[in-house]
């Protein structure tokens, strides 16, 4: 059986955590926009019409302009709420996966286009209705909300004019820096080692003896063998002819008996042919 020995852990990255604190810090903001043009949406209505009744317009031009506003802050609201959901879902992601960290420098780019527009645009519109001269309706409108917008509305719209594109640029930054790509680079494969499933010792190394079987019950030692047995003459056979000492007379060959009974002894005739009797001596 295998067990996976965890391997180094993921190095910390002072890079990769500003860049998450700055997109956290970029869609508090981008919810503070909403609930403001979420709250202009509301009261803008009655602005309007004040303004409209203190200058002495007609009713049709109060309502489109109510209209044309509520449009304006309903696309707004829309689009700063979207902004403020993909900075917090990419900054939960940027934490885990490199996936997340393109999504992220994606969202950020994205966060410094459409925020520079956005509110370039709201101020430049701002700008217009504050000068004087151009359109009596559209000054008495800005004077009469901005008098009824609180301290913190006031505030918030040039400084998020401001710092939204500014963080964005610095996130995207902060997360392609090196020691970021440190932080999201893969961590090595697990190295496996080996455990003995539960029951069994360990395997036993080279040059240590292997655990002994001991005998089988019922069953002794086994026999030990001794010497071989020496091997005797074998049967019917005499001891063997001793040999003369070197330098004696070769023995006699064995004479031969006596013919058996009843056969005469050989005469010359029976010689073969060309053997005679010995010469006389």
């Amino acid at each position: 059986m295998e067990m996976a020995v965890a391997g180094p852990g993921r190095p910390s990255s002072g890079t990769v955590r500003l860049a998450l604190v700055l997109m956290l810090f970029s869609a508090v903001i981008s919810i503070a926009l909403v609930v403001m043009f979420i709250r202009d949406y509301a009261t803008y209505a009655e602005s309007a019409v004040r303004a409209g009744h203190n200058v002495g317009v007609s009713a049709a031009r109060v309502r489109d302009d109510i209209g044309i506003q509520h449009q304006i802050d309903g696309v707004s609201a829309a689009a700063f709420g979207l902004l403020a959901l993909a900075l917090l879902g990419t900054a939960a992601w940027a934490r885990r996966a490199n996936a997340g960290r393109v999504l992220a420098c994606v969202t950020g780019l994205g966060q410094a286009l459409c925020c520079t527009a956005i509110m370039a645009w709201l101020s430049l519109n701002i700008s217009l209705l504050d000068t004087e001269g151009v359109d009596a309706y559209y000054d008495e409108t800005f004077r009469v909300q901005y008098a009824a917008q609180p301290g913190w509305v006031k505030v918030l719209i040039p400084t998020a004019t401001a710092l939204l594109p500014l963080l964005g640029i610095t996130i995207v930054i902060l997360l392609l820096l090196p020691s970021s790509n440190r932080f999201y680079r893969k961590a090595p494969a697990p190295v496996p080692s080996y455990r003995p499933p539960p029951g069994y010792g360990a395997t036993p190394g080279y040059g240590a003896a292997a655990p002994g079987y001991g005998a089988p019950p019922g069953y002794g030692a086994a026999p030990g063998y001794g010497p071989a047995p020496g091997y005797g003459a074998p049967p019917g056979y005499g001891a063997p002819p001793s040999w003369p000492a070197p330098g004696s007379p070769p023995p006699a060959p064995p004479g031969y008996g006596p013919p058996p009974s009843g056969y005469p002894p050989p005469g010359p005739d029976d010689l073969p042919p060309g053997y005679g009797p010995p010469p006389p001596t």
